[in-house]
């Protein structure tokens, strides 16, 4: 069963194309931890370290994001803003941009404040939408 279906079935959720909430992301990660656990012997965890934070210094993020991708099985999860509400994956940090694996096509996240390019403005990264998820 896929994990949208399970969490429809489940929590009763709104159709996948509005998206979902950070607390349904959560809840997904935990189902999966337990299909995980049972059919491959997986251990996976996730925290979340801006939870509840309305904001963070962005420089905090990605240090927080850099040591934890420096692991073994990792992964980070990240909610954006801009232009529509968007999860994404990063697998790198540098000092100006994520790298990510994004359905959009978009291969990375501009971390400048205030871009040049005005057709092209930054997706707002959510701090309190940032999940660390781990495999053991």
């Amino acid at each position: 069963m896929s994990l949208i279906t399970h969490l429809n079935r489940k929590h009763g959720v709104r159709p996948v194309v509005i998206g979902i909430s950070a607390l349904e992301l959560a809840r997904l990660l935990r189902h999966s931890a337990t299909w995980l656990s049972a059919k491959r012997d997986l251990r996976l965890t996730f925290m979340r370290p801006f939870y509840r934070r309305r904001r963070a210094i962005i420089g905090q993020v990605c240090q927080v994001l850099s040591n934890h991708l420096a692991g073994a099985g990792t992964a980070a999860i990240i909610g954006l803003e801009w232009p529509w509400r968007h999860w994404t994956v990063v697998n790198g940090v540098t000092a100006t941009r994520l790298a990510l694996l994004d359905s959009s096509g978009d291969p990375y996240l501009t971390l400048r404040r205030r871009p040049r390019n005005s057709e092209r403005q930054r997706r707002l990264l959510r701090p309190g939408e940032v999940f660390l998820p781990q495999t053991l």
